[in-house]
């Protein structure tokens, strides 16, 4: 999910219940030109419910792009926000099936190459990369 290979991807291991998350921690507040989502596995299976995207801003949760069920993909730039650290999905119905999460782009990348940092991400439930790691 945070390799920015949309080949491979992150997998709840149950479906997606009301209000589950996602949260990404950037470690440090940046200043980000985009933030780029693919939901669904490489065959287009598993995709979200319906759901927004946020980021927070002086400790409260915004939100600033919507996510509709069975959507592929979501791009946000902001026009004007303080640096960020913590994006987050939430999700606001249950869904019949699991989530994949393809690829959670932030551009610039605030990692000089990719590193995962320990509660980097956090998920509600627990989760299996498709390469063999279960997590949770």
């Amino acid at each position: 999910m945070l390799n920015d290979n949309l080949e491979t991807y992150y997998l709840s291991d149950a479906p997606v219940q009301t209000n589950d998350t996602v949260e990404l921690d950037l470690h440090t507040s940046e200043k980000i030109d985009t933030i780029d989502v693919y939901f669904g596995d490489p065959d287009g299976g598993n995709l979200p419910p319906s759901g927004e995207l946020q980021i927070r801003v002086l400790g409260l949760w915004i939100r600033v792009a919507e996510i509709t069920p069975g959507q592929h993909e979501l791009h946000w730039s902001p026009e004007s926000q303080p640096p960020l650290r913590f994006i987050r999905l939430k999700f606001r119905e249950t869904s019949t099936t699991a989530l994949a999460i393809r690829s959670l782009r932030v551009s610039p990348s605030p990692w000089p190459q990719l590193q995962v940092i320990r509660g980097a991400a956090y998920f509600d439930v627990p989760v299996t990369a498709r390469r063999g790691i279960t997590e949770g």
